[in-house]
């Protein structure tokens, strides 16, 4: 039984110095990890209403006038953050084929025949193909309605969208992972001296 990953889908933090013109969801989640509060709200609204803005910015004037004394007091000491839903639940296939974004599509048959069945193997998708079908504007979390596993026709499937790997630094330099030295155990190292003496022995000898 080929296992589903888990989806991310409480989102990720926006990065922060980021300008509302650069974030591409339609909507945005503003969370306070000290106050526990949180609030919602379309992205052109948060335009209208604060402008070109950063991320940060915007979530510590919107707690401001949630009535936030830390972000009233300024000095970076409230809590509010910009949080980036997840990709699947605003995105359309244009911006997944823009960014990189890949797909694969999971079986989720139980039952055929009344008897319990393995699900198919993973299936990947072609994203350029997807839009090709379905034009450039189709939602990614409307997929699963239209989609069906091409091995046994079964409705039923689960679409896991891959985030594209990060590109390279481009200075070149790459983290080492270090090695991790054992120390030998006690029978190691006599044997280690018992070879030593050995050498030495035939040495003596030698000469």
């Amino acid at each position: 039984m080929t296992p589903v990953p888990c989806l991310r889908k409480r989102g990720q933090l926006a990065k922060g110095t980021d300008r509302l013109n650069q974030f591409k969801p339609t909507s945005l989640r503003i969370e306070c990890i000290r106050c526990k509060r949180m609030g919602e709200m379309r992205t052109h609204k948060a335009v209208q209403a604060y402008g070109n803005i950063t991320l940060d910015e915007l979530a510590r004037r919107v707690a401001e006038n949630r009535g936030c004394a830390l972000a009233v007091a300024g000095d970076n000491v409230c809590s509010a953050r910009v949080v980036e839903p997840p990709f699947d639940s605003w995105a359309r296939l244009q911006d997944a084929l823009q960014d990189g974004w890949t797909a694969t599509l999971y079986c989720q048959r139980r039952y055929y025949a009344l008897k319990r069945v393995q699900p198919c193997p993973p299936v990947p998708l072609d994203v350029a193909t997807l839009v090709g079908a379905l034009g450039s504007d189709y939602r990614l979390d409307r997929l699963e309605t239209k989609a069906r596993c091409p091995h046994c026709g079964t409705d039923g499937v689960k679409v896991h969208w891959h985030e594209p790997a990060p590109e390279p630094d481009p200075g070149g330099t790459t983290q080492k992972t270090p090695v991790l030295q054992l120390r030998p155990s006690g029978a190691a190292l006599g044997r280690r001296r018992f070879r030593v003496i050995n050498r030495m022995g035939k040495a003596v000898e030698g000469s």
